[in-house]
């Protein structure tokens, strides 16, 4: 009977442990640094569409970079530098407090401060590596840099993150009615709409999104499209002699699997795409102290 107690213990002891390791390899951060560029010499698989694609309801790191840089016009010297410090020490205490407990660190949301970084929200720079890669499409002669993305974000065991928007190029179409969309943590200090800090919703010569996934492997799903307006021409096969106005679409729907720490090449014949995923130490202190 004690024997079979024994038992019934370790394996629950197990079945804990392996539950909290589980739990602590649920939620790791990464850094996502996005290169999107154009073939000069290349030749679109063009189609034609009658209608724009927009990719207004997703999130743009950019504009969630804007949004948390606005400040009121009645306060526009921001807060003072006592107020300042007081909120950044109240974050360290917090990251600190998330440090020493490992349940937290791994199921709680990113917050910011010296332990996590802010997640979703675009960065100043690029990957030093990046940087480089962006400044040898600049001086090629085949190729165009178009746009850049940095940000960070966490990303669970066996779950996917947000579709993050990619756009660049020629401004092709406003909507004045709609405004472009921001994270909702920016949004939770100011009165419900509309936002002076955001812009009217817009759609681009370049558009798309880009989402991240993690299962055995990381796999990166990109959603892009580089189109053209088409202006109304009079056309025999119509029965009104009339082709209505629409888009010439290049797309690049690609999925596949990708590895942290280099830079991966996604290609059409028409855009290339250059991806590199970093993921961040480990969050728990303890792990550092452990290696050999």
């Amino acid at each position: 009977m004690k024997t079979r107690l024994v038992q019934w213990l370790m394996m629950g002891l197990l079945a804990w442990l392996a539950a909290g390791q589980a739990q602590a390899e649920e939620a790791a951060a990464y850094r996502v640094d996005v290169v999107v560029f154009l073939h000069l010499a290349g030749e679109s698989d063009q189609r034609y569409t009658p209608e724009i694609s927009d990719f207004g309801e997703y999130l743009d790191p950019a504009a969630n970079a804007r949004a948390a840089a606005w400040i009121r016009p009645d306060d526009p010297g921001g807060i003072s530098s006592e107020e300042q410090a007081r909120l950044d020490a109240l974050a360290t205490l917090d990251q600190l407090r998330a440090l020493e407990n490992a349940d937290r660190s791994a199921s709680g949301r990113f917050r910011g401060g010296p332990a996590f970084p802010t997640t979703w929200l675009g960065l100043d720079s690029m990957a030093t590596d990046m940087a480089s890669a962006w400044q040898r499409l600049e001086a090629s002669p085949r190729h165009e840099p178009l746009v850049w993305r940095s940000w960070y974000q966490s990303l669970d065991q066996g779950g996917a993150g947000r579709w993050m928007r990619l756009r660049g190029g020629r401004l092709l179409d406003l909507d004045w009615l709609e405004q472009e969309t921001a994270d909702p943590r920016y949004l939770e200090d100011h009165v419900p709409g509309p936002y002076p800090f955001l812009l009217p919703r817009s759609r681009h010569q370049l558009d798309g999104v880009l989402r991240l996934r993690q299962r055995q492997f990381m796999h990166a799903d990109l959603d892009l499209v580089w189109q053209d307006p088409v202006e109304a021409q009079p056309s025999p096969l119509d029965g009104d002699w009339f082709s209505s106005r629409g888009y010439e679409v290049h797309p690049l729907q690609q999925s596949r699997s990708i590895r942290p720490g280099r830079i991966e090449y996604f290609d059409s014949s028409w855009l290339g795409v250059l991806i590199r995923i970093q993921e961040l130490e480990s969050q728990n202190p303890s792990s550092e102290a452990d290696r050999p």
